[in-house]
């Protein structure tokens, strides 16, 4: 999940926002070459504050969106960037889909980071895969959504951002 900073998302409205914290920008990358390039957005209450990650859930107004990233780009490191420097951040366009509301804060993003964003990750020929479940025998429960969920999202736990619950807000006319 990220946190924006002055400016809400709607759906149907694209939007550029840009990403420093090395932790989500890693995330948003393998997201994207997993073909997952989905996310949630709520907006700080703190209108001055500026936060890629949700470290306390009051800090957040409660309805956000669920957005998908259509594209990233590198962001500029400003002046006196060297080429040779790791990258900074990056900026990503995001089409809000549709409003969702934070019901629990999972797994609470770190704090400011000065870790640099570690070049690109192994080839999935290298990573191994989860194993998928055996096929469940006829008659046997079905597996909970919470843990079909848990593992879609495995991945993100090696990154230190944010994860949340949250459920759909029904569209109004």
């Amino acid at each position: 999940m990220s946190a924006l900073a002055r400016r809400p998302l709607f759906p149907g409205f694209y939007k550029a926002v840009v990403v420093r914290n090395p932790a989500v920008v890693a995330a948003i990358k393998e997201m994207m070459k997993r073909g997952q390039p989905y996310l949630g957005a709520f907006l700080l209450k703190d209108e001055h504050a500026d936060s890629d990650v949700i470290t306390n859930i009051d800090s957040v107004h409660q309805v956000g969106v669920f957005a998908q990233v259509t594209s990233v780009f590198a962001a500029n490191s400003g002046p006196g960037g060297k080429e040779s420097d790791q990258e900074e951040g990056l900026t990503a366009v995001l089409y809000p889909h549709r409003r969702i509301r934070i019901t629990d804060l999972i797994k609470a993003g770190g704090a400011i980071s000065t870790a640099k964003v570690e070049p690109a990750a192994p080839t999935e020929e290298q990573e191994p895969l989860p194993t998928p479940p055996a096929t469940p025998e006829p008659g046997a429960a079905e597996p909970d959504a919470v843990s079909h969920a848990i593992m879609q999202t495995a991945f993100l736990d090696k990154h230190d951002i944010s994860v949340v619950r949250v459920e759909n807000l029904a569209t109004q006319p």
